[in-house]
């Protein structure tokens, strides 16, 4: 069968290039052709240009050009840095695996990620990614579809009804995502694993060639810092320092300069090995929280919004309690986590996502 993916593919960020990846190599396994619709628009192009000029003249005039002397000027360096790992990363991974839009497929998948979510430079729904378009297939399939914060607007709630009723069979990825779809209308609504969890840590290292000739462990903590307000990064000092470990923060945008410590450009293989290598992980970002169950380590995850995505998977696998309330003090003491029954419990999700999918590629409507 002939799969189209279509996604955030091209998105330089971790979370979303290892997804499409994902989805992609557990579709190839089941025996289909798949391939990433290339459907990539200006706005999100302009998203992660090395200068977005409608980010620079959306602020204030006042702030112009402090914004570019203070921000845009001293990061520079490590602002193309990022971008030219980020491409090489693609047209390693994802470019070899493109087709047109204009093309053909059986199946359409849509997802995962927060695909559904109100296009940030559109300000609205993209109808491309509810299946509402002109690609020529014979099913439109959602899986692990994601909305981050759920609309609150009567108008927006309709517009969601219209759009998700294009689609035959509809996965999402967080429990509360499915809970509106319900009050919407939509009662067949499946909740599936994002794509990366169905991989194994194994897996992964083959798949982006890391950890053949290093350590599983090196003596740092790492804190992935993409959500502002989400930890109080002295106490995070704190925590390594008594745990007598060096501190490295991941950045999820560039910073002026990096060292050893301070980390902004790296590619998302890397960011997958910083995990794996790490003592401990401190994180604000979803994937972070992902990548570090995937890799058995102990953690904490603190998101100042949207922690719905997370809250989703922890109490599915069992470990609430490895969210933390926004800028929180952190616990003295931390009780490591039962991996063998997280693993158990994955492993009965990973199961019914395939499921989903395999039900979802193989019914005739």
């Amino acid at each position: 069968m002939k799969i189209g993916i279509l996604t955030y593919h091209r998105s330089h960020n971790y979370g979303a290039l290892l997804q499409a990846i994902a989805t992609r190599i557990v579709l190839e396994q089941m025996g289909h052709e798949v391939h990433y619709v290339d459907y990539w628009p200006k706005y999100h192009r302009h998203m992660y240009a090395l200068i977005n000029w409608r980010n620079i003249f959306s602020r204030h005039i006042d702030k112009v050009y402090a914004y570019i002397t203070q921000n845009l000027m001293k990061t520079f360096r490590n602002r193309k840095l990022r971008i030219n790992n980020m491409e090489s990363f693609i047209a390693r991974y994802i470019q070899p695996y493109c087709l047109s839009d204009q093309d053909e497929f059986d199946v359409v998948i849509y997802g995962s990620d927060q695909i559904w979510r109100k296009q940030p430079n559109i300000s609205t729904y993209n109808p491309m990614y509810f299946g509402a378009n002109n690609i020529r297939c014979k099913r439109h399939v959602s899986f692990s579809a994601s909305m981050g914060l759920l609309p609150q607007d009567p108008k927006d709630n309709e517009i969601v009804r219209t759009l998700v009723s294009h689609l035959n069979k509809i996965s999402v990825r967080e429990v509360d995502l499915k809970n509106y779809l319900n009050r919407l209308g939509f009662t067949n609504v499946a909740v599936t694993l994002d794509p990366t969890l169905l991989l194994s840590h194994k897996q992964w290292d083959t798949i982006l060639n890391i950890g053949n000739d290093s350590p599983t462990n090196d003596d740092y903590i790492l804190y992935y810092n993409l959500m502002p307000n989400s930890f109080d990064i002295e106490k995070i000092r704190d925590f390594a320092k008594s745990h007598h470990c060096a501190l490295r923060i991941l950045y999820g945008v560039p910073i002026k300069q990096e060292t050893y410590e301070e980390i902004c450009s790296a590619a998302p293989n890397d960011f997958v090995e910083l995990i794996r290598k790490s003592r401990f992980v401190f994180t604000s970002s979803f994937h972070g929280l992902v990548f570090s169950i995937i890799y058995n380590k102990p953690f904490w995850a603190s998101f100042s919004k949207n922690e719905g995505r997370a809250k989703s998977i922890l109490e599915q696998l069992g470990i609430s309690e490895c969210l933390l309330p926004p800028m929180s003090q952190i616990p003295h003491i931390y009780h490591p986590i039962d991996y063998p029954n997280v693993m158990k419990r994955l492993n009965l999700l990973q199961q019914e996502s395939i499921a989903y999918l395999k039900d979802a590629l193989n019914n005739n409507y």
